[in-house]
């Protein structure tokens, strides 16, 4: 099936937690129902429009000047 196979695909480096409840997959490896309608719009959107919008975020957040703080940091330095 193609689509399961573009899921797999995209995922193919996805390593769940095997000690906990994989809310992605089912336990035979099949995408779960509430998460079709997101792959299926991600793979509408297609390769080179989510790249293109990948590059807007990263612009949008250095232009921002996004950054977070690590607590307990003695520098108390925020970091991009």
């Amino acid at each position: 099936m193609p689509y399961q196979t573009a899921i797999n695909s995209l995922l193919q480096d996805y390593m769940p937690a095997l000690s906990s409840y994989n809310e992605l997959f089912t336990v035979d490896n099949q995408v779960r129902p509430d998460w079709e309608t997101f792959f299926s719009s991600l793979q509408q959107l297609g390769y080179e429009e989510l790249k293109n919008r990948n590059v807007d975020i990263l612009r949008l957040l250095k232009e921002n000047g996004v950054a977070y703080n690590i607590y307990h940091d003695s520098s108390g330095q925020n970091r991009p």
